[in-house]
């Protein structure tokens, strides 16, 4: 989930001379590319900043649920170490989803750019009705 914070960061992104520029010469559609050029690297450097190494957060709080699950089955139950376990299995569970997210998004991209590879197979089920 993204914070309040966050949000106004990437507005502020949006805003900042950086990446809304008037600088760029040259014909509409090159100003236009080398505005977007500009504005993916200022979200891959937000991003970085907003959500950090996703596989290093998972792995951290992994580790952290594990050891307070120890800390429990060692120690006994009480009211805070349940406390703790839930909520580090909440962001474990957060981080876990928005690694899912990113690689749905990440798969839908790759078929955006490479399209379907075998459009040969689909032919004799549209000819099918066409005779």
């Amino acid at each position: 989930m993204i914070t309040g914070l966050a949000i106004s960061n990437l507005s502020n992104l949006f805003q900042s001379p950086k990446t809304n520029s008037s600088s760029f010469v040259g014909k509409p559609p090159q100003v236009v590319i080398n505005k977007l050029k500009r504005l993916k690297n200022a979200l891959k450097t937000w991003n970085w900043e907003v959500f950090g190494d996703l596989n290093s957060n998972i792995t951290g709080k992994s580790v952290e649920l594990q050891s307070i699950q120890l800390q429990m089955s060692n120690l006994g139950f009480s009211n805070e170490i349940f406390l703790d376990e839930s909520r580090v299995h909440h962001e474990l569970d957060v981080l876990l989803r928005r690694h899912e997210c990113f690689y749905l998004d990440r798969s839908r991209v790759k078929w955006l750019q490479d399209g379907d590879r075998i459009p040969h197979s689909f032919m004799p089920l549209s000819d099918v009705g066409s005779t």
